[in-house]
């Protein structure tokens, strides 16, 4: 997608037309107009810092035009919003687990990411899916939580 399907596609989602995004988002009307009546080559990079804010996105989802990255993107923030902030947390933890062993490894531990993610599907499914599955099984991943805890309790 370029800029203008990109920004297309979030108005959309939130409601918007140009007016409205000029005013939500402290951008000039005739500057957004611009951008579809001459093309938006030269955008600052304010602007685009602007809309990244509003719109929950990185300055990266607006400079690339790697569909497949973008989409994934869009509905992995759209479906990480949408869980409860306990749950949030939990996928944050695992995220950083799978850092984790990707630091320490020249290539990710499959074997090891298998145990903590709960599912071995790849790309943006298994993503999608393992935050579904996160907000479908709250006393799953609860008492998963409160059993490190104890655990750790036990340990210290």
């Amino acid at each position: 997608m370029n800029f203008l399907e990109k920004l297309d596609y979030l108005m959309q989602q939130k409601g918007l037309n140009k007016s409205s995004l000029s005013k939500s988002c402290n951008i000039p009307y005739t500057t957004i107009d611009g951008w579809y009546k001459k093309g938006y080559e030269g955008l600052k990079l304010t602007t685009l810092k602007k809309l990244a804010d509003f719109f929950g996105t990185s300055l990266d989802y607006w400079a690339t035009e790697d569909e497949y990255q973008n989409k994934f993107s869009e509905l992995a923030a759209a479906t990480f919003q949408e869980l409860q902030p306990e749950y949030q947390k939990y996928i944050i933890k695992q995220i950083e687990q799978l850092l984790e062993i990707q630091r320490k490894t020249s290539k990710p531990n499959t074997e090891t990411a298998e145990k903590i993610t709960p599912t071995t599907e790849e790309g943006e499914q298994a993503y999608i899916k393992t935050l579904r599955s996160a907000q479908n099984t709250t006393s799953s991943a609860t008492n998963t939580i409160n059993d490190a805890d104890k655990r750790k309790k036990i340990s210290d």
